[in-house]
């Protein structure tokens, strides 16, 4: 994963069984579309990088036409 808000790149799992079928569909649609995704992420820090990360929640982010 790439924040677009900090830049920040790290690993995030996803685990197919319990996140609910509308957020893995979302995580599906934006990679095919090659549209960003918004994601919450339950994620693990020590000293300034992430150890580990788990999605809990995507949907589709809203692309702002110029």
């Amino acid at each position: 994963m790439k924040s677009l808000d900090s830049g920040d790149v790290f690993i995030a799992k996803v685990q197919d069984n319990t996140l609910e079928r509308r957020y893995l569909d979302a995580l599906q649609e934006g990679e095919w579309r090659r549209q960003p995704v918004r994601l919450r992420i339950n994620a693990r820090q020590l000293k300034g990088d992430i150890k580990s990360a788990l999605v809990i929640r995507a949907e589709l982010a809203e692309i702002e036409e110029q």
